[in-house]
């Protein structure tokens, strides 16, 4: 199959679902004639937005009643943000993974206040009803993690069905569940990359690429239009070499001789740390994430703030 037909295949689930942005009973000039679209009054804008948001952001964010989704969260680094957020004693922490096993595993472990809900994040359908089922028990939702990610160079379908689509797609519910456009009130939506989205590896083009698709797609829902529109934070976080089961199955694009052996040596030559990093970086992010910003958790380290070299936003 060329480049094109999988560029085209890709765009049947192209335009997103924008309604989720439409904003309602704040237009100026509701007359018999509807709405004036693109037209908003500012002034009840910034009100509303106080009225729902108030201060409950930065160091002062409170944790207690606060509901969370995170997919891929029943191993690895999601496990970590499952843990950190449920010893914070979240009203809820919901686990979406596609793996039952350690879900149900995580629910024993972690307590009474995490749920598990049985997701495959390349089916729209199940990623969908995860977010519906939340709704439905705890009537809100104010943290997405996007989290679940793959690492296959041999497949581009379920890199981008994974990676790009449902990432993309949970980031669109998040605004919709949480939005104050949708009568919600606010809260924070945090992609999962890779330090792979912030520089180059010949090693995985395709993981690469995709990585680099987050960085741009979260800066972007990261500006202040969405936020002063939603009152709905973008973060990312990138993590370095990390201890996953990412990093057990190294494969390659076929058809490049010595890549292989390469990209082990490339993997290698890196410090790799423990996933447990990430409860803490979690917690950093949280509270001192500017709206839009991008964050580097690698080599054991504290989480970093990175900056774009160019930052025009347009």
């Amino acid at each position: 199959m060329s480049s094109g037909m999988k560029f085209n295949g890709l765009l049947r689930f192209w335009p997103p679902p924008v309604q989720i942005f439409q904003i309602r009973n704040i237009y100026i000039g509701n007359s018999e004639g509807g709405p004036k679209p693109k037209v908003f009054d500012k002034e009840k804008l910034k009100k509303y937005k106080d009225e729902l948001i108030g201060k409950d952001t930065g160091k002062n964010y409170n944790y207690v009643d606060k509901v969370a989704i995170i997919t891929g969260g029943a191993s690895g680094i999601g496990y970590e943000f499952a843990k950190t957020l449920a010893d914070k004693k979240l009203l809820g922490v919901v686990i979406a993974d596609i793996n039952v096993e350690a879900g149900e595993t995580a629910v024993r472990t972690l307590g009474n206040n995490v749920m598990f809900v049985k997701t495959n994040v390349q089916n729209n359908s199940e990623l969908k009803s995860c977010f519906r089922r939340v709704m439905k028990k705890y009537h809100k939702l104010d943290l997405l993690i996007n989290n679940a990610g793959i690492y296959n160079e041999r497949s581009v379908d379920k890199v981008l069905n994974t990676n790009v689509r449902a990432l993309m797609y949970g980031t669109f519910y998040g605004f919709m569940y949480m939005g104050k456009h949708r009568r919600r009130h606010g809260g924070i939506i945090i992609n999962v990359s890779s330090v792979a989205g912030i520089r180059q590896y010949a090693g995985f083009p395709l993981y690469t690429g995709a990585s680099h698709f987050v960085v741009g797609f979260s800066r972007s829902m990261g500006t202040p239009f969405f936020y002063d529109l939603t009152g709905v934070k973008v973060f990312t976080i990138c993590p370095g070499f990390t201890d996953t089961h990412h990093l057990k199955d190294i494969n390659v694009l076929r058809g490049f001789d010595d890549l292989k052996s390469y990209t082990i040596s490339t993997i290698s030559s890196k410090m790799h740390q423990s996933p447990s990093v990430f409860g803490p970086a979690l917690i950093t992010v949280i509270e001192n994430g500017r709206n839009g910003c991008t964050w580097v958790v690698e080599n054991g380290k504290p989480a970093y703030e990175v900056s774009p070299k160019e930052s025009t936003v347009i």
